[in-house]
């Protein structure tokens, strides 16, 4: 959200940028170092979004929402100084195709 602001764009497409990529472990918990975006005020209005992937294709399998939300609430975190242990759902799963009997 605060690259518009930033790079001095007025509309257009987000900005976004590759922080890192996990491997979940086999029951889904995944952990990964983030930049403190909050030291820099202005950052502090940014977001993180988490995006579950092929590992293959690279081709998104869901977005990953924090699970204590409300069910408008946007599938990122704001930038925040710590964050707790955050759990997650896959929402918007896209659905996988179906093979075709002949």
């Amino acid at each position: 959200m605060w690259s518009h602001r930033f790079f001095g764009i007025a509309d257009g497409r987000v900005t976004t940028i590759r922080l890192g990529t996990v491997r979940p472990e086999w029951d889904g918990k995944f952990e990964i170092a983030l930049p403190d975006f909050y030291k820099q005020s202005s950052l502090r209005d940014g977001a993180i979004q988490f995006i579950l992937r092929d590992p293959k294709t690279g081709n998104i399998i869901a977005f990953l929402k924090p699970a204590e939300t409300t069910p408008n609430s946007p599938d990122w975190l704001s930038v925040q100084a710590s964050y707790p242990i955050v759990q997650f759902v896959a929402e918007g799963q896209l659905q996988q195709p179906r093979p075709q009997l002949l």
